[in-house]
């Protein structure tokens, strides 16, 4: 619903020519204007237009108040929404666009398969079409529908083909490609697929990005200590800063660490346990396909797998064997128990590759299974070296409460000590300097903003080394944040001011 509103609105924004002649079109450019004529300014300028009207209490407040506070604000949540629309925008197509290039490989090998075992006058772009339909998801597969459709009222599919555009540039082009060459078998040779490539140079670049994130989780939080303790920043501030903070958090965890990157062989944690089972099917399968048909292929792979495998074929083998179930009922049935999406997608390339000629697609199947442990260890790259920085994040989580609680606690016995001997409402030390006085209701605020900072760095540190205690994480940091306040208020107060 929101990229659909977000289409409609850019679309009738104003194209401004200066910002489009300077901005450098990507893939994702060229494919918005071709299919929905819309132009980056136009995309710039409606995120403005709606963000200001979403933050227009903000802006409203702060000239009714003259409040430096609220325009403050105003910007931020501003600058957020503005970068928000425009993100989300472009982030649900460069998804399309990387499903697409990762379902690409499939769709080339079982395409390769079905270019040898086809006879010659079979109608190759009928297939390629359902083929591709049978892959797809969401709007794609809906495009893929009317074209279908459009082929029954006459259309020439070769037409609709040639003018269809999709986010992905690699798929356009194969698309393209496949009916200029007239479906030669040259043209399908099985490349590497480049989010491969992406994913690499992401693996290479991680530990960098960590430091950075760290840095910045580390300094920030002292930074502002630093500033209130020298007066260059209000108390009142800091609650502003903190949700800056926040912000610059979230963008970093999801820029740096989080990266979407779809390869096909690679799933989430949760959906590791099933991704495995399907794995150990597909490859003791092809193993046996040496040597049995399929069906006795199954029962033996069933007489050798782990029990994590006969749990997950024990019903269908049975009644296999019983032949109470034809081999397109059984892997009909073994389908239904798949859950996630991914997993349904390799499985039902699997099976229709088998059923079509288990014999020949042997040699493309292993390719695929190839191309899958590429990409588990190419998993395996970014989770060991996101478990060499667990250290570091622990001494971070660890240090990072005790020294800013102890810089709090310098701070509020340094505006307490000012106020005994001064009483006016600031000290100035020179035109640069001064610091407030703080009321009891100040500090305490002063303090929990504080333990808030902690709690955020807490929270993102723990999701970058994907630890799963998070509360007690959390519950640690507060604990130590608030026994290095409180020891540093009763050392400072007892050994240094007492000697002044």
């Amino acid at each position: 619903m929101l990229i659909k509103f977000l289409i409609k609105l850019y679309s009738k924004t104003p194209k401004i020519i200066f910002i489009d002649q300077r901005h450098s079109l990507t893939n994702l450019d060229k494919y918005f204007i071709k299919k929905y004529k819309i132009y980056y300014s136009q995309r710039f300028l409606g995120s403005i237009i709606i963000s200001f009207f979403i933050n227009f209490i903000w802006l409203f407040l702060s000239l009714y108040f003259l409040n430096i506070l609220f325009l403050l604000l105003f910007f931020i949540f501003f600058l957020s929404f503005v970068r928000f629309f425009i993100r989300i925008f472009e982030r649900y197509f460069k998804q399309i666009s990387d499903y697409l290039d990762s379902i690409l490989f499939l769709i080339k090998s079982n395409f390769n398969l079905f270019l040898e075992i086809l006879p010659n006058d079979a109608d190759l772009i009928q297939y390629l079409i359902k083929l591709i339909y049978s892959l797809s998801v969401g709007y794609i597969k809906k495009d893929i529908k009317n074209i279908l459709s459009d082929i029954q009222k006459g259309i020439p599919p070769e037409k609709l083909i040639l003018e269809y555009e999709t986010p992905s540039e690699n798929f356009n082009n194969f698309l393209k490609i496949s009916i200029i060459s007239n479906f030669n078998k040259k043209e399908y040779i099985l490349n590497n697929n480049i989010l491969e490539n992406e994913f690499k140079i992401f693996n290479k670049s991680l530990e960098t990005r960590i430091s950075i994130y760290f840095f910045i989780g580390f300094f920030f939080p002292i930074g502002i200590n630093f500033s209130l303790f020298l007066g260059f920043i209000r108390i009142s501030w800091i609650f502003f800063l903190s949700i800056l903070y926040f912000l610059i958090l979230n963008n970093l965890n999801k820029s740096f660490i989080n990266k979407s990157i779809i390869l096909i062989g690679i799933n989430n944690k949760k959906d590791d346990e099933e991704y495995k089972i399907l794995l150990e099917l597909f490859f003791n399968i092809i193993y046996f396909l040496k040597y049995f048909n399929l069906e006795d292929s199954f029962i033996e792979v069933y007489n050798i797998g782990s029990l994590e495998l006969k749990h997950f074929l024990n019903d269908e083998i049975h009644y296999l064997k019983n032949f109470n179930y034809s081999l397109e009922k059984l892997l009909d049935q073994l389908n239904k128990k798949i859950i996630n999406n991914k997993n349904k997608l390799l499985f039902n390339i699997f099976s229709e590759m088998l059923l079509k000629d288990s014999y020949k697609a042997i040699a493309q199947l292993n390719k695929i299974l190839k191309v899958l442990k590429e990409h588990l260890n190419l998993q395996m790259e970014k989770e060991n070296i996101i478990k060499g920085e667990k250290l570091r994040a622990s001494v971070l989580m660890f240090l990072l409460p005790l020294i800013n609680g102890l810089m709090l606690g310098i701070f509020i016995i340094f505006i307490q000590y000012i106020n005994k001997i001064l009483p006016s409402s600031y000290l100035y030390f020179d035109e640069i300097f001064r610091i407030k006085s703080l009321n009891n209701f100040e500090l305490i605020l002063l303090i929990l903003d504080e333990i808030f900072i902690n709690i955020f760095n807490g929270y993102f540190i723990n999701k970058t080394i994907q630890q799963k205690n998070l509360i007690m994480e959390i519950f640690s940091i507060i604990i130590l944040f608030s026994i290095s306040l409180f020891l540093s208020i009763i050392f400072i107060n007892n050994f240094v001011i007492n000697v002044f």
